[in-house]
């Protein structure tokens, strides 16, 4: 309902990026940004990073080996609203 849009980038050597924007594709401020990472298969290599954003972009400075990985994503809006999503990140080796 929010018509949020985020993308995920992975950059080695820089770690997770996560970007919201809006409907109008503008950069959106979130609150209570919690983020699960981890294998589709196993929960062995989970991981819950601290994100810092920076120029309207959430970074997490975290090493993510090849392959398929998930994200859920979970995110206030400023007046409260939840923001929940699961993604797929494929990281290349």
């Amino acid at each position: 309902s929010l018509g949020w849009l985020l993308v995920p980038e992975y950059r080695k050597g820089e770690g997770l990026h996560l970007t919201f924007t809006d409907a109008g594709g503008q950069p959106v401020p979130v609150q209570g940004l919690t983020v699960l990472i981890g294998r589709t298969t196993t929960a062995a290599e989970d991981q819950t990073p601290s994100f810092v954003r920076e120029a309207g972009v959430y970074k997490a400075p975290i090493e993510l080996a090849p392959g398929k990985w998930m994200l859920h994503v979970e995110a206030h809006a400023e007046d409260g609203t939840l923001f929940r999503q699961r993604l797929d990140l494929f990281v290349r080796g």
